[in-house]
């Protein structure tokens, strides 16, 4: 477990997030929780996760994720409306799920990254 802290911390440094970078986690596991909480730690706003297990999601709200968005009941256009049409800064897959990630990429600001 300290590991995967020690990893999400440095991770989110290494791709650039700062004060004010928007957020997207795709997923809603134990990576996932890691990167909110030092995403948060970081400043970062708005961090938004979406997963399918609802349990976890509530988690993930807790430990500090501005929004949290079920796949199984919401859509992905809650993100543009977020982000006021802009896009999220960075994009994090910690699911490896390939198709999940194409169908956020139309969900990056002018100049954002993702990090599969």
């Amino acid at each position: 477990m300290f590991i995967t802290l020690k990893e999400t911390a440095s991770f989110l440094f290494n791709i650039g997030t700062t004060l004010n970078s928007s957020l997207l986690i795709l997923g809603s596991g134990p990576v996932a929780m890691g990167l909110v909480y030092f995403s948060k730690l970081i400043g970062c706003f708005p961090v938004i996760v979406i997963g399918r297990n609802l349990r976890t999601l509530e988690y993930i709200k807790k430990l500090g994720a501005d929004y949290i968005i079920n796949t199984k009941t919401d859509k992905f256009e809650k993100i543009k409306e977020i982000t006021e049409g802009k896009g999220v800064n960075f994009i994090i897959d910690t699911t490896g799920d390939k198709e999940f990630v194409l169908n956020t990429i139309n969900l990056l600001s002018e100049n954002g990254k993702i990090a599969p």
